[in-house]
């Protein structure tokens, strides 16, 4: 009598935790504020706010279940699940965190390579500081290529990137034309 009492008191409140949690954890993405990722970190945003509160509501459901059948069978499966979601989320994290680290560690070339921006666009000089500065000329343009190399400069930190002005010439002069 008193495991199943055990087993209602536990399981209930197992189950209630779950829920809240499954419906504001995908909310927290509006908390995320900083820099953006240097690379797409899309894996980890799918495991942590779609795959993970699926699954918390998955392991309530059997909870709930486990509460009303008496059976520690599906006590044990839910808490497997959420086990194993935390685990496969900390190891996403883990995931993540060594591909941006990685990502920021790229050279130049690398990193133009990895946003498969065309070089032939790019001109290299060096400020006063005696950093490398690359200067994105016409006909290039500022397109996913770019705004890879852009979040790949504030993480890495030796590089400048400009934009010449016949970019910008260049994108007037097809706009007035059409």
């Amino acid at each position: 009598m008193w495991k199943r009492g055990l087993l209602i008191g536990i399981g209930a409140t197992l189950a209630s935790i779950l829920i809240v949690i499954a419906v504001v954890w995908p909310l927290t993405i509006f908390l995320s504020y900083g820099l953006e990722p240097c690379q797409s970190d899309d894996l980890m945003q799918a495991t942590s706010r779609i795959a993970l509160p699926l699954a918390f509501l998955a392991a309530a459901r059997l909870l709930i279940r486990a509460c009303r059948k008496n059976s520690w069978q599906d006590f044990g499966i839910a808490l497997a699940i959420v086990v194993a979601f935390i685990f496969l989320s900390a190891l996403t994290y883990k995931l993540n965190e060594s591909n941006q680290r990685l990502c920021a560690k790229r050279s130049w070339s690398e990193a133009a390579k990895y946003c498969e921006a065309n070089m032939n666009y790019y001109r290299r000089s060096t400020d006063a500081y005696g950093y490398a500065v690359y200067t994105l000329q016409a006909p290039g343009t500022t397109d996913d290529a770019w705004d890879c190399l852009q979040r790949w400069k504030t993480h890495n930190g030796t590089v400048s990137l400009e934009i010449d002005e016949s970019v910008h010439e260049a994108a007037r002069a097809h706009h007035f034309a059409n």
